[in-house]
């Protein structure tokens, strides 16, 4: 066969040709390679199930809401409230073994078309489609999820932790489940939270400025010994070793 007509069969075959799509357990650990970066924030501990009834109920949940929630483990808190109120749910958790159960226990559940679960890391994943906000963490992970939270939740989206709280931010309401503590906040307005922190700013600066007067009272060895003080101490020192020096003088010799 003539080379020319082989090289133009050739070239026809491999313009034909399609890449094969990787499987889905490829794409999937694709996705799932930025999140095996580092080891989860907590060791996961599922909430009772009495409890995330009781944390939904707490939200005011409704068909109409997004909830997300942050640490979703086996995807017992998605599931419960697609399963029970008909709301949309996103799950997010670092662990891509927890992702592949909440999502076999989504299926099972029947609720994969509201349910639905990302590899992510907590603290890079887009919340701003939520309207309700679950957490089962730390106290210092929530202290310093606080500002995403503030900066990326609409005004008006519910915040509900089971037993930890969020440090100076108080809480709306606070109720008990079997000895466990759940804590309700809503996301307040732009103004408000700029407000808020400017009095928490101001209420800071009241306290060292407290601080600073208890240590400048006087008969406190502190830098802030007022100069008088020190002047008083100053002569009795001088009169004393004055003293001294003439009681221990050698005689004279007349």
């Amino acid at each position: 066969m003539n080379r020319s007509i082989v090289c133009l069969l050739l070239a026809l075959g491999l313009a034909n040709c399609t890449p094969s799509e990787p499987p889905a357990g490829e794409i999937d650990q694709q996705s799932t390679k930025a999140a095996k970066l580092r080891k989860p924030d907590v060791r996961y501990e599922p909430s009772p199930h009495s409890v995330v009834r009781a944390m939904l109920t707490l939200a005011g949940l409704s068909r109409n809401d997004v909830l997300y929630d942050l640490g979703s483990g086996d995807g017992r808190i998605p599931i419960a409230a697609a399963r029970e109120y008909g709301a949309r749910a996103v799950g997010i958790d670092i662990d891509p073994k927890l992702v592949a159960r909440a999502r076999q226990n989504a299926r099972e559940a029947g609720v994969t078309r509201l349910a639905t679960f990302r590899n992510e890391d907590l603290f890079e994943a887009d919340l701003g489609g939520a309207s309700v906000v679950t957490l089962f963490l730390y106290p210092d992970v929530n202290l310093k999820l606080r500002p995403k939270l503030l900066a990326e939740l609409r005004p008006g989206t519910r915040v509900v932790s089971h037993w930890h709280d969020m440090g100076d931010w108080k809480p709306d309401r606070m109720i008990e489940v079997e000895g466990r503590p759940l804590y309700l906040w809503t996301i307040p307005n732009r103004a408000d939270h700029r407000a808020r922190g400017e009095h928490l700013r101001l209420r800071r600066l009241a306290r060292a400025a407290n601080k600073q007067r208890r240590f400048r009272e006087p008969g406190v060895i502190t830098n802030g010994l007022r100069q008088a003080q020190l002047e008083r101490w100053a002569c009795a020192l001088v009169s004393l070793t004055g003293a001294w020096r003439e009681a221990h003088a050698a005689p004279r010799i007349g």
